[in-house]
């Protein structure tokens, strides 16, 4: 990169990053693409498994046809899924386990196996925050239900997985669980 006439930390940071990620990108090609994750944002990052971008769980149901936004009033709008017109909630809920423990229960399923985690709680034992999240988003008849687990790396929430939907029975069959799960609600 060329010099920093302003001085200024932000633009030599950012070319840090661009020099990082170019540096992540070749390394990634000379080891045959292998899972590397490269430095920034973290609604950007890109796992080399067939260059497959981890969108956050919001992004990715924004992007998603089934969905759409509704707008209320005149500044506010709702979130919905389209097939049942129904206002979308999103929650969250912080663990005090391993994000590993978290990500392999949401792989098999084992949804009852998530609401067993230790819940991260403070010493009166209200909801607080940790390094682990799982991101949640529901409707309230069940028609649908998303997850998707989250890290905190250096204070930057970075999805460690894929979004996981679930439509339909599957989904019904967890009305309950996931306001047990849910702390915002």
């Amino acid at each position: 990169m060329g010099e920093n006439p302003l001085g200024s930390p932000l633009i030599d940071a950012v070319e840090g990053m661009l020099v990082a990620e170019r540096v992540s990108r070749q390394g990634a090609r000379a080891e045959g693409g292998s899972a590397l994750r490269l430095g920034g944002d973290s609604r950007a990052r890109l796992q080399y498994e067939g260059a497959v971008e981890i969108k956050d769980l919001s992004d990715f149901l924004r992007a998603d046809p089934r969905f759409t936004t509704r707008r209320k009033w005149l500044i506010f709008s709702d979130f919905v899924y389209t097939p049942t017109g129904e206002k979308v909630e999103e929650g969250f809920r912080y663990f005090t386990c391993p994000v590993e423990a978290l990500t392999a229960a949401l792989a098999r399923r084992d949804f009852a196996a998530i609401a067993k985690l230790p819940f991260a709680l403070d010493g009166e034992g209200e909801p607080d925050t940790s390094a682990v999240r799982l991101d949640l988003a529901y409707t309230a008849s069940g028609a649908i239900a998303a997850f998707q687990p989250v890290e905190f790396r250096d204070h930057v929430p970075t999805p460690v997985s894929a979004s996981v939907v679930l439509e339909g029975a599957e989904a019904q069959a967890l009305r309950e669980t996931l306001r047990a799960i849910d702390q915002s609600a």
